[in-house]
């Protein structure tokens, strides 16, 4: 019998905080829906996705597997010493969370939903950057989102440094292709930086950008120098 309290705070609508008690041998035991009745602002559908914003485990006493249900499975290992742990940005569907530890294990969770506002866009994946003169250097990224995907962007917003991958960087321009209907997954963009100068090292960035979601999770960060 999976014991919780409900809510030990109220933090907001969009907030819960809970004490878990997950007996030895659950298996894919699913947080949010199991809890969809406390939730009740939670329950309209959002193209079958919820979008959690932040998920915060702390004080475990045992080893426990959390699996996110989005696109796919992916489950993480969280031992009593990686406590608390945070995740942030994730578009899911549920908590699935399983012990096996041989005794029962006890942690404390909190869940921050923005369900209510729309969501951010996916960020784009596989940056590239290659020097092709002294004053120019070509992007390359990948966009894995569908026209009929609810958080599609509207732009992309290209970023550089010429100082270092974590500081300095500047919004160069944005590029307006975005996903179609049919695309195949990815969609390869291309954006060529001609603001560059001969025999330097440059850094870049990019993130997707919707009106209604705001901006996405930056990209890898890709460099290249000019000859």
């Amino acid at each position: 019998m999976i014991q919780q309290v409900v809510p030990q705070g109220q933090l907001g609508n969009r907030y819960k905080s809970f004490t878990i008690s997950l007996p030895d041998g659950t298996i894919d035991w699913s947080l949010c829906e199991n809890n969809s009745a406390d939730f009740p602002d939670w329950n309209e559908n959002w193209n079958e996705r919820d979008y959690w914003d932040i998920c915060i485990i702390k004080q475990l006493t045992k080893t426990i597997y959390v699996k996110f249900h989005g696109e796919q499975y992916n489950q993480i290992r969280i031992k009593p010493g990686d406590s608390p742990v945070i995740f942030e940005h994730i578009v899911y569907r549920d908590i699935l969370i399983s012990n096996s530890s041989g005794d029962i294990v006890e942690f404390d969770i909190i869940l921050v939903n923005n369900r209510t506002i729309t969501p951010p866009p996916l960020k784009p994946v596989n940056l590239t950057a290659i020097a092709t003169s002294s004053n120019s250097i070509n992007l390359q990224f990948e966009d894995e989102t569908l026209h009929s995907d609810n958080f599609n962007e509207d732009y992309f917003k290209v970023e550089v440094s010429n100082i270092g991958p974590n500081s300095g960087f500047l919004q160069i321009g944005v590029v307006r292709q975005s996903a179609t209907m049919y695309q195949k997954r990815p969609l390869i963009i291309k954006y060529l930086d001609t603001t560059v100068i001969g025999l330097t090292q440059y850094w870049y960035r990019i993130r997707s950008y919707s009106v209604d979601g705001g901006n996405s999770p930056y990209s890898n960060i890709a460099t290249a120098t000019t000859p």
